[in-house]
C-alpha cells in the first residue's frame, strides 16, 4: 500500500518537474512566460518586459531576471604602483575581492604585468568598472552578459518537486509495517536527497554567479600610454612593444650567461687539458699503425721473392747443358 501510495506521490512530482521544463523550452510565447514567472514568484510585469527585451536596458528590470555580468579591462599605466593601489582601493569601496592574480616583470626593466579575476557585487559593478579609469589608460572594454532566469526557475521547480517527494517518503516511512516496505522507501530517499542536495549546490552556485559579477583585470605597464586606438597608433604600440620584448630578451639572455659563467669557466679549464691528450694519443695509435703497415709490407715481399730465386737455382743446370 505504501509503495503504491509513493509511485503515485512520484508520478505527480515528475509531471510537476517535467511542465516546468517543457513551459521552459517554450519561453518564447509571452503567455507560457508570464506563467512559469509567475509561478516562480516573479512580478508579472518583468515576464511581459521579456518579449521586448532587446529595446531595455538590463537594469530596468535585473531585479528581477537572474543576470551574470562578465568583463575583460585592459589598462596600461606609466605608474604601476598607482594603478595597482587604485584596482585595491576600489575593491575595498565596492566590496568586491581578488578570487585569482598572476604577476610579471620586473621594475627595472619598466615592463611588469598583472592578471586580475575580480569578483564584485552585482549592484557595484558599473561603478566598479567606471572607476578603474583612475588605475591607468583604459584602452580596451569587453562586456558579456548571460541571462539564466529562466534555468534558474527550473532549478527552483525541481528542488519544489523533489522536497515535496522528500516529506512523503518520510511520511510513508513511518506509516511502514514491515521492514521490506521500509527499506525500499529508505533507498528512493536517499536517491531523492542526493538529487536535493545536487539542485541545492547548482542554485547555490547561480546565486553566487549572479550576486558577484566577475571583471578581468588585465593591467601592463608602459613608457608612454597609447594615444588612441586608430590604425597608426596601433603600429606604434606594435613596434614599441616589440622593441621592449627584443631588449628583454637580450637581458635575459646575458643574465643567463652570467649565471653560467662558473660552469662554462670549469669546462673550458677541463677541454684544455683533455683535448691535447686526445690528441698525442690518436697521433701515437696512427703512427703505430703506419708502423705496423710498414713492416707487414716488407715481410710479404720477402715471401714473393724467394720462389723466384728457386726458380733461377732450377734453370741453371739446362742452361749448362
Amino acid at each position: 500500500m505504501a509503495l503504491c501510495l509513493f509511485a503515485g506521490c512520484g508520478a505527480s512530482s515528475g509531471g510537476s518537474g517535467d511542465y516546468a521544463v517543457s513551459t521552459t523550452a517554450v519561453s518564447s510565447n509571452s503567455m507560457a512566460a508570464d506563467a512559469v514567472m509567475e509561478e516562480a514568484g516573479y512580478a508579472p510585469e518583468t515576464a511581459a518586459l521579456a518579449d521586448t527585451a532587446g529595446e531595455l536596458d538590463p537594469e530596468d528590470f535585473a531585479q528581477d531576471r537572474k543576470i551574470i555580468y562578465t568583463a575583460d579591462v585592459d589598462i596600461e599605466t606609466e605608474n604601476y604602483e598607482d594603478g595597482v593601489t587604485t584596482i585595491r582601493s576600489l575593491l575595498d569601496e565596492t566590496g568586491g575581492y581578488i578570487s585569482s592574480t598572476s604577476q610579471s616583470g620586473s621594475s627595472t626593466d619598466g615592463n611588469r604585468r598583472a592578471n586580475y579575476t575580480c569578483r564584485i557585487p552585482s549592484g557595484e559593478y558599473r561603478g566598479f568598472l567606471d572607476g578603474l579609469s583612475g588605475a591607468g589608460n583604459v584602452y580596451s572594454v569587453s562586456e558579456y552578459t548571460d541571462d539564466i532566469t529562466m534555468e534558474y526557475i527550473d532549478v527552483e521547480a525541481r528542488l519544489s518537486s523533489l522536497e515535496s517527494q522528500r516529506d512523503r517518503l518520510q511520511q510513508l516511512a513511518d506509516e511502514a509495517e514491515d521492514i521490506e516496505t521500509l527499506l525500499s522507501i529508505e533507498t528512493q530517499l536517499s536517491n531523492v536527497q542526493y538529487q536535493l542536495e545536487s539542485y541545492t549546490a547548482q542554485m547555490r552556485s547561480y546565486d553566487n554567479q549572479v550576486d558577484y559579477s566577475t571583471v578581468n583585470i588585465y593591467l601592463r605597464e608602459v613608457r608612454k600610454v597609447s594615444e588612441g586606438t586608430g590604425f597608426g597608433t596601433r603600429i606604434r604600440a606594435a613596434f614599441s612593444g616589440s622593441w621592449e620584448n627584443f631588449v628583454s630578451g637580450v637581458q635575459g639572455f646575458v643574465i643567463a650567461v652570467i649565471y653560467a659563467l662558473p660552469m662554462i669557466v670549469i669546462l673550458a679549464v677541463i677541454a684544455v687539458i683533455v683535448i691535447p691528450i686526445v690528441v698525442r694519443h690518436n697521433r701515437r695509435v696512427r703512427a703505430h699503425r703506419s708502423e705496423t703497415l710498414a713492416s707487414g709490407g716488407q715481410g710479404w715481399n720477402h715471401v714473393q721473392s724467394a720462389p723466384e730465386k728457386k726458380t733461377e737455382e732450377k734453370e741453371t743446370p739446362d742452361q749448362k747443358e
